[in-house]
């Protein structure tokens, strides 16, 4: 049996949940029949390469490493990044690239018409502007994330479109927190808890969050956020002097850059916590289905992917928007019976969903029928 050759490229900058997508894939696939490589394409400027790190850490076999770095600040970087990418594939072939990041995607497609493998691509946005119709056109599959992405992309591509719900791995089973954290849960222990999993971008609507705590503050000191995002040193000051500028800054406290899945071990610490998703037009809400997976309730947005993930026994939708109202639910929800709702998840439910044995199997036989 000849072993097929699977390419996953990803960016080291990004710190979505395609990174873990493409671990899931790599770690799960049948072995036998296909040999995982992934690229790691890094800026020459960052010292660390932070996502080659946790795939090192996460104990998969079957997984080559590949990088190429390029200095993103440079004018001409595109330009050096096609050279890199034509000198890469030269040297090497691959019978699929299976794309997880819509930063690449056009590049990918542009060097499938220089070399022969087949383009998988594993849609997560719902970039819909007509730049992407090469992409779809050379691609042999699209792969969805959610229902919402699969209708919110270019219509006259569905026939190559599948809607496959993420598969929520969780790689480092032995996370071991920070004493100063150990010692802030400790003081906190007792604190009603309201949760931000997410980055700090625009689309998250984090200054909403922000603005339903000033309103629970007011009413009741016992309420604490705790938001734990990825960010850079500029967009985390940016934030910072936001929250010191709304006289909050004590009440949220921020916890970034830290490993995959650390806010797992860390918030279980705490008997009264709700995780408020407030994004706009989220793709799917991978923070929601992990919650679910940890008994945490949920409180989101109705907006995008969420609808596909909160049910009545999972948590609640509606327009997080409305401050004033998201903040009456919060309270309401703590004070009536907020134990009784959490154990009512119906975790086997969420897994079925989100935890799919079949899931592994439909991503080849994608591969073996493109």
């Amino acid at each position: 049996m000849t072993v097929k050759k699977i390419l996953f490229p990803l960016l080291d900058s990004n710190r979505g949940g395609n990174i873990l997508s493409a671990l899931s894939i790599c770690k799960n696939i049948n072995k036998k029949k296909y040999k995982a490589y992934i690229l790691l394409i890094y800026d020459k400027e960052k010292k660390e390469k932070k996502n080659l790190k946790l795939f090192k850490n996460s104990n998969i076999n079957n997984i080559n490493f590949l990088t190429i770095s390029y200095n993103k600040k440079k004018f001409y970087s595109k330009i050096v990044f096609f050279y890199k990418l034509i000198c890469f594939f030269s040297s090497r072939s691959f019978d699929i690239v299976h794309t997880n990041d819509g930063l690449l995607n056009f590049s990918f497609s542009i060097i499938n018409l220089l070399y022969n493998f087949k383009l998988v691509i594993h849609l997560r946005n719902t970039d819909n502007s007509r730049r992407n119709f090469l992409t779809y056109a050379i691609a042999r599959k699209i792969i969805c994330i959610s229902n919402f992405v699969k209708i919110k992309t270019l219509a006259s591509f569905s026939y190559k479109k599948i809607v496959l719900y993420n598969y929520i791995d969780f790689f480092n089973k032995k996370i071991k927190l920070k004493k100063n954290h150990k010692n802030f849960i400790n003081k906190n222990k007792n604190k009603k808890i309201i949760l931000f999993v997410s980055n700090i971008h625009h689309r998250k609507k984090p200054e909403v969050f922000v603005e339903v705590l000033e309103k629970l503050v007011k009413k009741d000191k016992n309420f604490i956020g705790l938001m734990f995002f990825q960010s850079n040193k500029t967009d985390l000051e940016k934030f910072k002097k936001y929250l010191r500028n709304k006289n909050i800054n004590k009440k949220i406290h921020l916890f970034h850059n830290l490993p995959a899945h650390y806010w797992m071990p860390f918030v279980k610490k705490f008997k009264k916590i709700i995780m408020l998703a407030t994004s706009k037009n989220e793709p799917l809400g991978r923070n929601l289905v992990e919650a679910s997976l940890n008994k945490i309730f949920v409180i989101a947005n109705n907006s995008g992917g969420h609808k596909e993930i909160i049910t009545k026994n999972s948590g609640i939708l509606f327009n997080t928007n409305n401050v004033n109202k998201t903040a009456k639910i919060i309270n309401y929800t703590f004070s009536h019976n907020h134990n009784g709702r959490v154990k009512k998840i119906n975790l086997n439910l969420v897994k079925k969903k989100f935890q799919d044995k079949k899931y592994f199997k439909k991503i080849e036989n994608i591969y073996a029928n493109i």
